[in-house]
C-alpha cells in the first residue's frame, strides 16, 4: 500500500531535525518503566534487542538504553537518524538506521524483544507495521505505542495564570495551527483513534504524566495526557 506523501515528507532537512532535536522533549522514565513492566511479566531477562520506530532524533530510543544490550532507532529521514547519531548523550548500545515502520527488512524473525512507537504510529501504515513487528518480534516480545496530545505548561498554585496560559495553549492548537495540521496528527485527537495492538494480551491506558521539558530557570511545569497501548505477541 502506497503511503501520502505527508507520512514520508515531514522532518526532513538538517535544519529541521536540528530544531526537532532542540525542542523535542524526551520521554519520562515514567512511561519506560510501565513499558518494562508489561514485558517483563512474561519475557524474562536478558532483554537483548529494542527496536524504536519513527525515532526521529531519539527522544525515545535512547531512555530505552538502560534496559536493552542493543537499541536501534529507526526512521525515514536520513537527517533525523544523522542528528541522533551526533548526540553528545547517545550511549554506545544505541545506533540509528534509516528505514521504515512498514519495511524492517535489516531485522531478523524473531529476534526483537520489544518494538516501540513514541508520537509516531500516526504516520504508519498501520497494517503493514503490525505484520512486519510480529515477524520481528521473539515469541512473548512486545510492542508499545504510546503518544501524547496537547501539552498543558502549568505554575503550580496560580489558578490565573494557568487559565490564561490555557486559553493560549487552545487558541495556538485550533486557530495558529489548525491549518497546519495533517489528518494524520488529527487522528490522535479525541476518539478518533481507538487503535488496538493485534493480539490477544494487550491492554490500552491513559493518564496525565509531567513531563521534564521546561525552560531552564522557569517556573513552570509541563503536563501532558498519555495514552499507552501494549500488546504481546503469544508463544507457538
Amino acid at each position: 500500500m502506497a503511503l501520502p506523501a505527508e507520512t514520508t515528507h515531514q522532518f526532513e532537512g538538517k535544519n529541521h531535525a536540528d530544531l526537532y532535536l532542540e525542542g523535542r522533549p524526551e520521554w519520562p522514565q515514567e512511561i519506560i518503566q510501565r513499558v518494562m513492566q508489561y514485558l517483563l511479566l512474561k519475557k524474562l531477562p536478558p532483554q537483548t534487542l529494542a527496536l524504536d520506530v519513527g525515532c526521529g532524533s531519539g527522544q525515545n530510543t535512547i531512555p530505552l538504553a538502560p534496559h536493552f544490550e542493543r537499541v536501534v532507532g529507526v526512521d525515514v529521514s536520513k537527517a533525523q537518524t544523522e542528528a541522533g547519531r551526533r548526540r553528545t548523550d547517545k550511549p554506545t548500545n544505541v545506533e540509528f538506521q534509516v528505514g521504515s515502520a512498514e519495511d524492517l527488512l535489516f531485522a531478523d524473525d524473531n529476534s526483537v524483544d520489544l518494538v516501540t512507537c513514541a508520537t509516531s504510529f500516526h504516520w504508519f501504515d498501520k497494517e503493514a507495521f503490525f505484520k512486519q513487528a510480529d515477524r520481528v518480534l521473539k515469541p512473548s516480545g512486545c510492542i508499545a505505542i504510546y503518544w501524547y496530545n496537547k501539552i498543558h505548561p502549568c505554575v503550580e498554585g496560580d489558578v490565573g495564570k494557568n487559565e490564561k496560559i490555557r486559553q493560549t495553549v487552545i487558541e495556538m492548537d485550533s486557530v495558529t495551527l489548525r491549518p497546519y495540521t495533517t489528518d494524520c496528527v488529527k487522528s490522535l485527537e479525541g476518539k478518533t483513534d481507538e487503535t488496538r495492538i493485534p493480539y490477544e494480551d494487550n491492554i490500552r491506558l491513559m493518564d496525565i504524566m509531567g513531563l521534564d521539558g521546561s525552560p531552564e530557570g522557569a517556573n513552570i511545569k509541563l503536563k501532558l495526557p498519555v495514552t499507552l497501548l501494549l500488546g504481546r505477541k503469544p508463544n507457538p
